[in-house]
């Protein structure tokens, strides 16, 4: 057998080396075709290959040969609605042959469709109203899509285009597309211009993501050539906002109850405007902090409650720091300290979450001190009337006893003492059936 294979191997190379190892020629781009094309229209199907010598192409029909049809590119000059069917090429060269795979060519009969009115250029007065207008005829069922500057205007699928109180940005390049079931048109291009009125809007809020129980005002900027009396009304997706009749309108509280479009509709005399729509939106996610922690400056032995408020959609939890460090159990929405001492001093915050997100609260100062008295509320003054009963307060903390003695007009007061009181009690005098000559004064 090694005998036999050390004669036939050298011949075996020899033949190999005579032939071409390229293989069969390679399709590099398959011939394509669009959906559905219309009887009367140019086509052509093109193949792309390589291949080692010159290359021969053979287009087929269905598979039956097509007569001089081999060449890369076959034509229809037009179409006809005979050529429908199934297409392939076969391409060879000197190694041999590769076949395309099939593309399906279906031809329509030609459409009827045919635009007879043209919209027309329009000049107009900023607040105007004003349209474009097309007619065509077709025995099928046309639809219509409006453009300006190439841009496709949200649901304008009619041959009827309305401008209701056109602003000065309409302004531009107009046309419109129609189609049926077999072909589509273009029509001409309109010019609209739109020069400016007696009022005009120049600038408007902007969109809105707001929280929950938030406060929010919409406006719109007018200027006027000339004063005219304007009416106003607020509009929410599509319906008059009750009372609504003014350039601004407040909303307080803001609920899912307020989400929506809104729009200005302003009137004057001889023109008519409406603001762009202003999108108001709930944020479902965020949390939205109404109060922040104050600051306060307290007794050693004193007490001091720190608060935040906050609201969200969504259920909240709280988590109190002094400086950076987590307060271990100071978890709800208050932070009290009963019994304020020296090392109490410092910044307090607290992180407000839901389970979507979290917030971190502004900072509030806590400063303590020693010392025997500090008067936290002075009393204020009053007017009273003959007769009245008035009421003077005080709240004075301590670290000891404190006792009181009020004064009127700088003399001390019989027997308008409070002795033995204890911190952060609200001591006060009642003076009763007030002369006109009597004047209470705080000490």
């Amino acid at each position: 057998m090694k005998r036999i294979l050390r004669k036939i191997l050298p011949a075996i190379l020899v033949v190999m080396a005579g032939m071409d190892v390229g293989g069969v020629p390679q399709i590099t781009n398959p011939p394509t075709a669009p959906v559905v094309v219309n009887e009367g229209q140019v086509l052509s199907l093109i193949v792309g290959a390589q291949g080692q010598g010159t290359l021969q192409y053979q287009w087929f029909k269905n598979e039956a040969i097509l007569s001089d049809a081999v060449f890369p590119n076959l034509d229809f000059f037009p179409l006809k609605l005979s050529d429908s069917g199934r297409y392939h090429v076969v391409v060879t060269d000197e190694t041999g042959f590769t076949k395309s795979s099939p593309v399906i060519l279906r031809v329509a009969p030609a459409s009827s469709l045919k635009i007879v009115t043209q919209p027309g250029d329009l000049t107009v007065q900023e607040g105007a109203n004003t349209s474009l207008s097309v007619s065509v005829i077709t025995s099928g069922t046309p639809q219509y899509q409006w453009y300006q500057n190439d841009i496709p205007i949200a649901n304008s699928n009619s041959p009827i285009l309305s401008l209701s109180s056109i602003r000065l940005k309409q302004s531009g390049t107009y046309y419109v597309e129609v189609t049926d079931s077999v072909s589509t048109v273009t029509s001409e291009k309109a010019e609209v211009t739109v020069l400016p009125g007696a009022i005009q809007i120049v600038d408007q809020i902007a969109d809105q993501l707001l929280h929950a129980g938030q406060s929010v005002t919409l406006w719109v900027d007018i200027v006027m050539q000339e004063p005219v009396a304007l009416q106003y009304q607020w509009f929410k997706d599509g319906s008059p906002v009750t009372f609504a009749n003014k350039s601004t309108l407040t909303i307080n509280a803001f609920s899912v109850a307020n989400e929506g479009q809104y729009v200005l509709k302003i009137k004057a005399p001889d023109a008519q405007l409406e603001s762009d729509p202003i999108k108001l939106e709930l944020n479902r996610q965020g949390i939205f902090i109404t109060r922040n922690p104050g600051s306060y400056e307290v007794l050693i032995g004193g007490s001091v409650t720190f608060e935040v408020e906050a609201i969200s959609e969504r259920a909240l939890t709280y988590q109190w720091f002094k400086g950076t460090d987590p307060i271990q159990g100071a978890t709800s929405r208050t932070y009290t300290i009963a019994e304020v001492k020296t090392l109490d001093s410092g910044i307090y915050s607290v992180q407000v979450s839901n389970s979507l997100n979290f917030v971190q609260s502004l900072n509030g100062r806590l400063t303590t001190y020693e010392g025997a008295l500090k008067v936290e509320q002075q009393p204020q003054p009053k007017i009273g009337l003959v007769g009245q009963t008035v009421a003077f307060s005080a709240k004075i903390i301590g670290s000891e006893t404190i006792a009181y003695q009020w004064f009127k007009n700088g003399e001390p007061m019989p027997n308008r003492l409070s002795p033995n009181l204890i911190l952060e009690k609200y001591p006060s005098i009642r003076l009763c059936n007030i002369q006109a000559a009597g004047k209470g004064q705080r000490f």
